[in-house]
């Protein structure tokens, strides 16, 4: 029996042009996060693959930021799947494309930079953990006011870990 997902993917596999690479890539990486958040975990990480496939097939240069969103996703899965040494490439590799084509200040840089804090926290490699929470907490305290939950959150983690 054929879901909605798999009716739509034939389709849009049947009409693929490499000017829409982007967009279906985009469209593959959507259906990546709704796999994740079923908990279809080994689907979603086929389809941020196929998304990364078009992205990187695709005659535009602007979408690095997108190949590192699903970078992003696939080292997500891994961390829940407590498989943290392949979640730390992939959070590496989506951090890495986004300090060369975002701004230094983004806030997708300090959310990668939160990501593998919290990995190298729950591995107990404390120094690690501490480096990647206070570059967070300096680019969201740049960004976003002192009341913000996300920069009270990082002080926390900050403030948590300086004890080891």
């Amino acid at each position: 029996m054929y879901t909605y997902v798999d009716i739509a993917t034939s389709k849009i596999q049947m009409r693929t042009d490499p000017s829409n690479y982007v967009y279906i890539g985009s469209l593959y990486c959507c259906i990546g996060n709704v796999q994740m958040d079923k908990g279809n975990d080994h689907e979603a990480i086929q389809y941020y693959n196929k998304a990364i496939e078009l992205y990187n097939q695709a005659h535009t240069t602007n979408h690095q930021q997108l190949i590192a969103a699903a970078y992003h996703g696939i080292a997500t899965i891994y961390q829940k799947q407590k498989n943290y040494s392949e979640a730390l490439v992939y959070y590496a590799l989506s951090l890495t494309l986004q300090e060369q084509y975002l701004p230094s200040e983004h806030l997708d840089i300090a959310n990668s930079c939160n990501s593998i804090g919290v990995v190298h926290e729950t591995l107990r490699k404390w120094k690690q953990a501490l480096k990647y929470y206070q570059e967070a907490s300096s680019i969201c305290r740049h960004s976003l006011s002192p009341q913000h939950p996300d920069v009270i959150e990082l002080e926390r983690n900050i403030q948590r870990v300086s004890l080891y």
